[in-house]
């Protein structure tokens, strides 16, 4: 029992808040590719994400439970996200919109959901590892082209999913073992007052 009761919601209470950090995001499409570079800074309550890309730099206070700025996500989402929709801010065309939650998928045995949303003109496709928040998937059709996340990016992505969802199921497994643990005892001890 203090297996399942004792560690597991410490570590995943840990696990909930954007960590600080930085994620790198390098788009392909049309010419050259794209890197955006999403940085979460700070002290625990005082989060600030900074996104840099090359034609400049957006900076904000970013909750570290919802993921959002004050305008929007920018491409980090909650743990556990919701199926629904969310506001979403494009800091390269300073442009705002909506992101609607449209279905779960599946990527590498992971399932994920998937948000689809048209802000200023360029349609966004992303897809979220469902546990973890992790952005596995991503693509921006703009009226140049298609650009999608490249294919190191998603393996790098893909990476830290698994990662985080093996420790989720490892506390899942012993919440159970506490549970199963916990029953057996309790069994034992009927068994031993019964025949007394």
């Amino acid at each position: 029992m203090v297996l399942g009761t004792m560690v597991a919601p410490p570590i995943v209470g840990a696990m909930k808040p954007l960590a600080n950090g930085t994620t790198t995001l390098t788009w392909e499409g049309p010419g050259e590719p794209v890197t955006e570079e999403i940085e979460v800074t700070g002290a625990k309550k005082d989060a600030t994400v900074t996104v840099r890309w090359a034609g400049g730099e957006f900076t904000d206070e970013i909750s570290r439970y919802t993921a959002e700025t004050t305008r929007g996500l920018v491409l980090l989402f909650p743990f556990q996200p919701d199926r629904r929709s969310f506001r979403f801010y494009e800091p390269a065309s300073d442009a705002q919109g909506t992101v609607d939650y449209v279905g779960p998928s599946e990527i590498d045995g992971l399932k994920t959901y998937t948000y689809h949303g048209l802000i200023d003109g360029t349609e966004h496709t992303l897809e979220v590892e469902h546990r973890t928040g992790t952005l596995l998937r991503a693509t921006r059709e703009t009226p140049d082209g298609v650009y999608s996340l490249d294919n190191a990016t998603q393996a790098a992505q893909l990476d830290a999913a698994h990662d985080r969802v093996r420790v989720l199921k490892l506390l899942q497994f012993l919440a159970w073992l506490g549970k199963f643990i916990a029953f057996i005892a309790a069994a034992v001890g009927v068994v031993i007052f019964a025949r007394r």
